[in-house]
């Protein structure tokens, strides 16, 4: 299964000076961009495996670190679970994560595969 979030999801330096300006900014920030995905997972399936997952983040250019870019997979799996469609995100639902990086319009791919 393979699921695209249109549209930028918060890095790790971006939630960290949030959390240190105001914790309530970082709290909206999380809210949101879990809703974001939240609102792009209604039409799939879901997800009742041990699964893989396979993110293909693409950015606007290259000057932001990979691991902070990465860091917004907490967005989706917290996405998917709110929408209903991953009942957990512990270890027995994700079995891999794998991260590619691209230079393109912003938005993350997601290629699940369940076992």
């Amino acid at each position: 299964m393979r699921i695209v979030i249109d549209g930028r999801l918060p890095s790790l330096n971006e939630y960290i000076a949030a959390e240190r300006t105001y914790r309530y900014i970082a709290a909206k920030m999380k809210k949101d961009a879990t809703e974001l995905v939240a609102w792009q997972c209604k039409q799939i399936k879901p997800i009742t495996e041990p699964a893989d997952y396979t993110f293909t983040w693409y950015v606007a250019n290259n000057r932001t670190d990979p691991d902070n870019i990465a860091f917004a997979c907490k967005f989706v799996f917290d996405g998917l679970q709110s929408a209903g469609k991953l009942p957990n995100d512990s270890m027995k639902y994700i079995k891999s994560i794998t991260h590619h990086f691209m230079i393109g319009e912003p938005k993350v791919e997601i290629q699940i595969d369940e076992a």
